[in-house]
């Protein structure tokens, strides 16, 4: 069909953890599409779509159009509690102009809980590449051997008669214009997790609730977006402003009184200023690269 083996992609964990840590860590099936949405948000897309399997023989599907994965983002895809990225210690996980949700990679195995099969199909630079992954492949190859899965690469223009039928009642990534995007497949969907679990309803609370307020990102379930969250005033109950000149007159005299006792000193202009003198710092905001 025009694909070609361009390597394989190494899970590095155990079919024996991999079902502990879904059945411990996610054991609703619903916590499957929150980990693959907030990994939307993490890749920095504007739009994530949701549709969700009708029964057991349909798939689940989470389109959208962030960062996605070259070559190297594919192999390295299944390296649990393996960062690509190495930050100086305390520095914040900023990608993509917005403050990360994940952190070890350990998400994608919450697929697990909701079906047997998890597929990626990424697109950058005009190429499409796709790895499988399966938990039957990874328990055959025991304890002690690490399962390699095939990724397979095509060009968009060859690849695009084939994904117009996953992408049924989806956007159509190239009609959109997104320069990359991925597509996330759940497939053999266990039979107890259709129905209940996977309402509409209960969807829409459990992502509007997991992510942080961002207008930049837009979640479509079924076709319907899920409206953004939002704080309602009356609702903040302490706002503080740290710039405010009396706030911190008042925070330093407090401070200072207390470090007097606390080393004992005769007078407060005997403290160190370092332990009651506030500084106060500028720090980009992860959701505006000009600000």
């Amino acid at each position: 069909m025009g694909a070609h083996v361009e390597g394989t992609a190494e899970v590095n964990i155990s079919y024996d953890i991999i079902r502990q840590v879904s059945a411990q860590l996610y054991t609703n099936p619903r916590k499957a599409i929150e980990e693959l949405v907030c990994n939307s948000y993490d890749a920095g897309a504007s739009e994530c779509w949701v549709k969700l399997p009708k029964n057991p023989q349909h798939p689940l599907f989470v389109l959208d159009n962030g960062e996605s994965m070259n070559l190297a983002g594919v192999k390295d895809l299944w390296k649990i509690a393996f960062s690509p990225k190495v930050r100086k210690a305390g520095a914040p996980r900023i990608d993509n102009n917005r403050m990360q949700i994940g952190k070890f990679g350990v998400g994608k195995l919450a697929a697990f809980a909701l079906g047997e099969r998890l597929t990626h199909i990424a697109c950058v630079n005009n190429t499409v590449r796709l790895v499988s992954v399966g938990q039957s492949e990874i328990k055959e190859q025991g304890q002690d051997r690490r399962p390699n899965f095939e990724k397979y690469s095509m060009p968009l223009n060859k690849a695009k008669p084939l994904l117009e039928t996953c992408l049924f009642h989806l956007p159509q990534p190239w009609d959109q214009k997104w320069t990359t995007w991925t597509l996330a497949v759940i497939e053999e969907i266990e039979l107890s997790a259709v129905g209940r679990a996977l309402k509409v309803g209960f969807l829409k609370q459990m992502i509007s609730s997991s992510l942080p307020i961002s207008p930049d990102f837009k979640v479509y379930l079924e076709g319907e977006m899920i409206p953004v969250k939002e704080v309602d005033p009356q609702n903040v109950e302490v706002k503080i402003d740290a710039t405010d000149s009396h706030l911190r007159k008042r925070m330093e005299e407090s401070l200072g009184s207390h470090w007097k006792d606390v080393l004992e000193e005769e007078r407060e202009e005997d403290v160190p200023q370092d332990y009651y003198k506030p500084r106060v710092k500028e720090v980009q905001d992860p959701q505006n690269e000009h600000g």
